[in-house]
């Protein structure tokens, strides 16, 4: 299973020979793989990421407008239809203000930003900013509008970590002393959501800032060990303080009857290959609720059957796909790691959530970016989206191929 290489300023590849761990062969079989991936111009995989989000948002509006008529009267499907035309509205601009600006338009505002994202953490425990629901207290109200703040906070810790690494670069981050603070920080956010409390949302946001921290340059033990101490310690807290927890968990591991779990995986059984047909379903009228939010992979598999859920499926994968072509492709370092930390923020909710939906991890209220109900995963996931194509502009190269694939981020000049 070891590999050889020659070391540095020997006379002869076959005089000294130095047997490689297996860490050191994964390594090198990692970065020809990244060589082979990586595309030639990285706006070309980003129009196809664009295009696999714009699918997403309309699959998400007409499974949306579909629940909604079967569970609402006439005025309130009517309500419900422009209410999410609203949503998608300013998602889309979101999505292509982010395509326009980029992260590297407002790189030194970041830690403005940062704070911001802390003052609203806090603030969910601030009587009149507030707005606690079901005993948590997720939201806030400002200005008439009411958001989640660990969806906003999740996309400024990826930007807030991109930016310290850019800066610090790979060598510094390697020393203990420079990854220490960044560290501490980021365990701060995600301790602020966690308590909340909001486990998996806490979970998500310390997977979003490790994996960022890592591809950032820190090291492998000194970047793994605080994720993996700080999840078993903040499952066991949240394991003996909140029966809630426990009994999820008791129902993911012994198979038993979990209610709303039971139901999403009897609405996907029922669909087959082909799904009963928009409109159809019948688990939302036996009294399945926030089938059109947390378990709307279920309602995609009941009306669109195993072939709808391949292709919602297949376009996450095609996201994850050539958003890693895309970002292996840009040269800049902080707009790299920019791009990478966001196309995480939405890529782990929906594999989370999906996972969720089959039965594969205990239940959590965790939407499916682009498909779900609701306004601020909705809205910040497009943002994050459109930040990280926005990250991939550039001008077609004066060498490239005539006959390649036109790209609307072309025409976008460069900051």
């Amino acid at each position: 299973m070891s590999r050889f290489r020659r070391r540095k300023g020997d006379p002869t590849p076959g005089e000294k020979e130095v047997q490689l761990g297996l860490w050191e062969a994964m390594s090198e079989r990692a970065s020809g793989f990244v060589r082979r991936v990586a595309a030639p111009d990285p706006a070309q995989p980003a129009f196809v990421v664009l295009a696999c989000v714009l699918a997403l948002f309309i699959i998400g509006f007409i499974l949306q407008a579909s629940h909604a008529a079967t569970t609402l009267g006439l005025d309130g499907y009517e309500a419900e239809v422009i209410q999410q035309a609203r949503y998608r509205a300013a998602a889309l601009v979101c999505l292509l203000m982010g395509v326009r600006l980029g992260p590297q338009a407002f790189q030194r505002l970041i830690p403005y930003v940062f704070v911001i994202s802390l003052f609203l953490l806090i603030a969910v425990w601030i009587p009149g900013i507030a707005k606690p629901e079901n005993g948590s207290h997720r939201w806030v109200n400002l200005f008439g509008f009411s958001f989640q703040a660990s969806e906003f906070a999740r996309v400024a810790l990826v930007l807030w970590t991109a930016d310290r690494c850019a800066r610090m670069g790979a060598e510094r981050m390697a020393e203990t002393r420079n990854l220490f603070p960044v560290v501490a920080i980021g365990i701060l956010v995600c301790m602020l959501v966690f308590l909340e409390p909001d486990l998996g949302g806490s979970v998500v946001l310390l997977c979003c800032f490790f994996l960022t921290l890592w591809v950032g340059g820190a090291s492998t033990k000194k970047a793994i060990a605080p994720l993996l101490a700080l999840a078993g310690v903040g499952g066991w807290m949240a394991f003996m303080a909140n029966e809630y927890v426990r009994s999820r968990i008791h129902t993911f591991l012994n198979g038993a009857d979990g209610g709303q779990v039971s139901d999403a995986e009897v609405a996907i059984w029922s669909g087959g290959y082909t799904g009963e047909g928009l409109g159809n379903g019948l688990s939302r009228r036996l009294g399945f609720i926030h089938q059109e939010t947390d378990y709307v992979f279920s309602l995609v598999g009941e009306e669109l059957g195993l072939i709808g859920m391949l292709i919602v499926i297949g376009l996450f994968c095609s996201i994850a796909w050539f958003g890693l072509r895309m970002v292996l492709a840009i040269p800049d370092r902080f707009r790299a790691l920019s791009a990478f930390g966001l196309l995480l923020c939405v890529l782990i909710p929906a594999l989370v959530h999906m996972m969720v939906s089959v039965g594969l991890a205990p239940p959590k209220g965790m939407t499916l970016p682009f498909l779900s109900n609701g306004g601020t995963s909705l809205v910040m996931s497009s943002l994050a989206c459109g930040l990280a194509l926005g990250a991939a502009r550039t001008r077609q190269s004066a060498s490239a191929p005539t006959g390649s694939r036109w790209s609307p981020f072309d025409r976008i000049p460069q900051s």
